[in-house]
């Protein structure tokens, strides 16, 4: 299997998470579970959000998702992704759950459990199954450090139908309220170890704008979330690789509610 086939385990991101170089394992205020299940309780918000990204290159071929996040209470939170990605003839699905808690005044852990089926035409084992482990821990008042492992095991027959392995461990860095620096590594399949690096700048309550590079791409991007009105929000990203150009990622995300404080969706 060639890593195509891997690939909607790969484009498994919210849209602010691409804008800042695929970074994000961990947030002050808009952290998201699709990166890591330790995220699920950052907000306080509950919603549904609607995604998509087109591929580099081709046309025919795109990532399409819907994601429900729920807050349980003001220290943890449950998530489910359904996800299908590739084209009409050759695309594969993903069903997704992940539940997050607090575990000390600074500190939050989740795990995740998935299961990917593939395209019968190419793979005689069409389901596979993994799990996602993840932590997110505050040192400082401005300063977070988060990892994130999938599938750490497989539990099929690797020579076939596998999800890949993936590791992404980093900091977060509130250089004042309002903008965030991160720095993670990645370590995708049997690719080699690369640095993402990311800016997060939040002028106003209703917009966030962020930037990135992804040096596993390798790739530049650039994206940007607005919120027009109290309970919508709206969020582009644009990546653009050197050889083989533009890709675009969106989202529109409903947000049903708020555990924190019952008035606000802010």
């Amino acid at each position: 299997m060639g890593e195509a086939q891997h690939g909607i385990f790969s484009s498994l991101r919210d849209v602010e998470s691409v804008a800042i170089g695929r970074a994000g394992v961990c947030s002050w205020e808009h952290g998201s579970t699709l990166v890591n299940p330790a995220n699920a309780c950052v907000d306080g918000l509950s919603s549904v959000t609607v995604l998509g990204s087109s591929y580099y290159f081709v046309t025919g071929l795109y990532f399409l998702a819907i994601h429900w996040e729920q807050s349980l209470t003001n220290s943890s939170g449950l998530s489910v992704v359904v996800c299908r990605d590739g084209g009409p003839n050759y695309a594969e699905h993903l069903l997704g759950v992940a539940y997050g808690r607090k575990i000390g005044a600074h500190s939050s852990m989740g795990l995740g459990f998935h299961g990917a089926f593939a395209n019968p035409k190419l793979s005689s084992k069409i389901f596979q199954a993994g799990v996602r482990w993840g932590i997110c821990t505050q040192v400082s008042a401005n300063c977070k450090l988060g990892a994130v492992v999938n599938n750490p095991f497989l539990l099929f027959d690797r020579n076939n139908y596998t999800l890949p392995f993936s590791f992404a461990g980093g900091i977060n860095y509130r250089v004042y309220k309002g903008l965030e620096l991160l720095a993670e590594l990645h370590k995708e399949g049997l690719s080699r170890p690369g640095l993402a690096v990311g800016i997060l700048y939040s002028p106003s309550l209703n917009l966030r704008i962020g930037t990135g590079l992804n040096a596993i791409g390798p790739s530049l991007c650039l994206g940007i979330s607005y919120r027009p009105l109290r309970r919508l929000e709206w969020s582009l990203a644009m990546e653009s690789h050197p050889a083989l150009g533009l890709r675009l990622s969106h989202g529109i995300r409903y947000i049903l509610s708020n555990v924190r404080n019952a008035n606000r969706t802010d």
